[in-house]
């Protein structure tokens, strides 16, 4: 699957509602909320808010 974790890697998917995109990030299977949210925002100039639920 496009989605499943590879080489130590989770895929965590983004919807940018301005583009109505949906964006693909790998990070570190460890990594936690704050440093995600540090790089989303200091990589891509976007700052990020998390809503709904993982069904979704």
């Amino acid at each position: 699957s496009k989605w499943a974790p590879e080489n130590g890697h989770i895929i965590i998917k983004v919807f940018v509602p301005s583009t109505d995109d949906i964006w693909k990030l790998r990070v570190p299977h460890d990594i936690t909320l704050f440093s995600f949210t540090s790089k989303v925002t200091s990589k891509l100039g976007l700052s990020i808010a998390f809503s709904g639920s993982c069904w979704d």
